[in-house]
């Protein structure tokens, strides 16, 4: 017979004990909600939670969390707490590397406030250790560039080129003034 089964007890070995211990108080009370509200201090566990309820598929607290973890990025932007998230979110070899919702939530969140972030001096550092957030800034940047591009070729095809007046070109486009 199994181990586990006679001692009643299963070893969790990659899971962290707190957000374990938070997950399964959330499914003994019924409350599949994340908090309200996440100071500064309490997003690092948010983020371990999420990890744990995406591995165990609680959807409902999942999803809960996300809004938690899109709420706390668009509060704490500017502070240093939002440059550890992304430290913490991007490192390859943690557990939220592999989760794409949460570093869609930064992303997101960075190219939303690029302008502002990289005139900061701390978040450039931040890029430099986190290669997977920098490149896929880039990326999103340069598919906005396109995407305006795009929009301009098609607004300029829409006009028709001849100056507004069916080729006649130049004049006022009212009637009655003199052409």
């Amino acid at each position: 017979m199994d181990k586990e089964a006679t001692a009643h007890e299963i070893e969790l070995v990659d899971d962290d004990e707190m957000a374990v211990k938070t997950m399964l108080q959330s499914l003994y009370r019924s409350d599949h909600s994340a908090p309200d509200e996440c100071n500064r201090d309490e997003l690092p566990l948010v983020i371990r939670l999420y990890i744990v309820a995406e591995k165990y598929d609680v959807t409902g607290l999942r999803f809960s969390l996300l809004e938690t973890i899109r709420t706390w990025a668009n509060t704490f932007w500017r502070e240093e707490c939002f440059l550890e998230a992304i430290s913490t979110v991007f490192d390859v070899g943690s557990p939220t590397s592999n989760s794409d919702e949460v570093r869609k939530i930064f992303e997101d969140t960075c190219s939303d406030r690029v302008d502002e972030l990289l005139s900061m001096p701390s978040f450039m550092d931040t890029l430099k250790e986190t290669g997977p957030l920098a490149a896929r800034l880039l990326q999103i940047s340069r598919e906005q560039q396109a995407a305006t591009q795009q929009a301009t070729r098609v607004v300029g095809r829409g006009r028709g080129g001849r100056g507004g007046r069916g080729g006649r070109g130049g004049g006022s486009c009212l009637r009655g003034s003199p052409a």
